[in-house]
């Protein structure tokens, strides 16, 4: 009864700074003046894990306060949402570094060989995939692809540059 009270109150949206607390209730969960009456486990991980997200960007692509306050989270969200979840799970990987490339699983005994498959010239390292010459043509498609894709949700140049 409570959640359909929630819900069905006239004119306030399901999460609101103005949704009432109702006697029933006891008490609410409010989140940056928000009244959480929806996804709440959603919004709980995503407030909790903000901070450290922040950090974490901030040290990893040099980005200043203002480039991080100048990323348009909304569009980016939808950019990787709009994703199938093996895509999207590779173009972060791709974005932060954690490609596991067969140097790095080399080094943790998960392969035999730590050459690249395609030209099997070189260690293969997140750099020499940027760059191997067995791919580069379909290699720099993609990264022109990626970069406009990145422009076009107002990415923080920094993070662009990094392809």
């Amino acid at each position: 009864r409570l959640a359909t009270n929630a819900y069905t109150t006239p004119g306030i949206d399901r999460s609101a700074r103005s949704a009432d607390v109702f006697a029933e209730e006891v008490y609410s969960i409010v989140i940056d003046g928000e009244k959480v009456t929806t996804k709440l486990k959603h919004r709980v991980i995503d407030r909790c894990g903000e901070e450290p997200l922040r950090s974490y960007l901030l040290h990893k692509h040099s980005l200043s306060e203002g480039k991080i306050e100048g990323v348009n989270w909304k569009a980016l969200e939808g950019y990787l949402k709009s994703m199938s979840a093996t895509c999207r799970a590779t173009q972060v990987k791709l974005q932060n570094g954690w490609i596991p490339t067969n140097s790095f699983l080399y080094t943790q005994q998960r392969v035999n060989c730590d050459k690249c498959p395609l030209c099997a010239s070189a260690p293969e390292t997140l750099r020499h995939v940027r760059c191997c010459s067995a791919v580069a043509s379909f290699r720099r498609e993609r990264i022109e692809r990626l970069c406009r894709d990145l422009r076009g949700i107002n990415t923080a140049p920094e993070i662009i540059q990094c392809w």
